[in-house]
């Protein structure tokens, strides 16, 4: 008899627990002194467990001659994920180089302590996990100061953010060559 209350608070495998518990209210009564009665509230339908887990990428790129990727403006990216997330891609140039081309250094640089240049960039969404193509275009200054060199060595990123707003961020070092 009286007011009852049931908590249930779910933990996954690493012992995580949710952050909000689900609660069920009921009340048992008598009105005739012939058994118990049963009533009250639910409450609302607690949210799923939030989503803590970065999303896992890898990335790759197919080898190109220098010549073709400042022909096209583009240099095409192979990103696969393991669940839907927005992809932001850059290639970057070191400082020192920058500083050689006359290329400007910063920008909005997805991650780095130093400032490097930044000279392609694109985007592109992953709906749910497999591979996805991100299409990075030069920079019009970029492509008409590495026309002068022979070979270059890029650093690629990419940046995956999922729904919830975990990140992870990739690197790989890209030569290219005439």
């Amino acid at each position: 008899m009286g007011a009852h209350s049931f908590r249930v608070r779910a933990t996954d495998g690493v012992g995580h627990a949710d952050a909000t518990a689900a609660e069920r209210k009921w009340t048992v009564a008598s009105t005739d002194g012939t058994g118990p009665e049963t009533g009250g509230e639910k409450t609302p339908d607690t949210k799923p467990a939030a989503d803590t887990k970065a999303p896992a990428i890898t990335l790759s790129a197919r080898r190109r001659k220098l010549r073709a990727v400042l022909k096209s403006g583009k240099l095409v990216l192979t990103v696969s994920t393991d669940e839907a997330a927005t992809l932001a891609g850059q290639a970057v140039l070191s400082a020192k180089l920058a500083k050689q081309l006359k290329l400007p250094a910063g920008g909005a640089v997805l991650s780095a302590a130093v400032k490097p240049a930044v000279v392609a960039k694109g985007s592109a969404t992953a709906s749910q996990a497999g591979a996805v193509k991100v299409v990075l275009k030069l920079t019009k200054k970029a492509r008409k100061r590495l026309a002068r060199v022979r070979r270059v060595t890029a650093t690629l990123r990419v940046l995956a953010t999922d729904a919830a707003g975990n990140r992870t961020l990739v690197t790989k070092r890209l030569k290219l060559k005439r």
